[in-house]
């Protein structure tokens, strides 16, 4: 259950680095003498290693996002060598700003013991952290550790709670999960009804995701860029009916 909340992170958080990636480019008139022209690839790493420049200087100079975006380079070695280490330094020092979806990264990173040593505890409190400030992620998640027992006392109730949270902003494992809750009456009176609407608007959900995350991939080619991200989509939350 554990390893399945830790992917069950959006391919949407890696695409997040793709946005301004590459200047526009004036058309060159007749009267301009030409040169010599770069290859593609070689106009490509170009404009990869100023995107990493920018985004490290910004990162240094302490800005958050970029500290956020500069870890998820480093995570999923995109433009530079993989590094799990480096990309929790990064997600920390923007986690500690109080950047939400950095605090949700940096929670993957306690429970997956990746770049950092695993701890449960870690884990959670930067998961409550993101979840208070909103995240919709961070809501599934701290709903799945009271539906489970995950560093709390068990609590059907406040796992619905925070699952219903979730579900509202369209979080489609939250809303599967929501919909699990009304199926089984697990902290909810059982109801057949909810039950499939919810499941309906997860479904729906993720058929919205998939599509967002397809047009980002056309655009990134149609711009010659080569992200280097994972090609299939992230899965999806089981549903609660198939779990149990």
């Amino acid at each position: 259950m554990l390893r399945g909340i830790r992917k069950c992170r959006g391919l949407w958080v890696a695409f997040l680095v793709l946005s301004g990636m590459l200047p526009g480019c004036s058309d060159e008139s007749e009267d301009t003498p030409v040169v010599s022209k770069a290859s593609p690839e070689t106009a490509e790493r170009a404009a990869e290693e100023a995107y990493l420049a920018t985004i490290k200087r910004a990162a240094e100079e302490g800005n958050a996002e970029a500290q956020y975006r500069l870890g998820l380079l480093y995570e999923f070695g995109m433009n530079v060598a993989r590094d799990e280490v480096l990309a929790v330094k990064w997600y920390r020092q923007a986690a500690e700003q109080g950047y939400a979806k950095a605090q949700v990264s940096l929670g993957g990173a306690y429970l997956g013991g990746k770049g950092v040593a695993r701890d449960d505890d870690e884990a959670l409190k930067w998961y409550t952290r993101a979840a208070e400030q909103g995240d919709s992620f961070g809501q599934f998640t701290i709903g799945a550790a009271y539906e489970y027992g995950w560093g709390v006392a068990l609590d059907y109730p406040e796992a619905a709670r925070w699952y219903r949270l979730s579900a509202e902003q369209g979080n489609a494992a939250g809303q599967t999960s929501l919909a699990g809750m009304y199926n089984l009456g697990l902290g909810v009176a059982r109801d057949a009804i909810e039950a499939r609407k919810w499941l309906r608007m997860a479904e729906k959900q993720i058929a919205r995701d998939e599509a967002e995350a397809q047009a980002l991939t056309r655009k990134a080619e149609e711009r010659n860029l080569n992200p280097r991200l994972p090609q299939s989509p992230p899965p999806v939350a089981e549903s609660d009916e198939t779990k149990r």
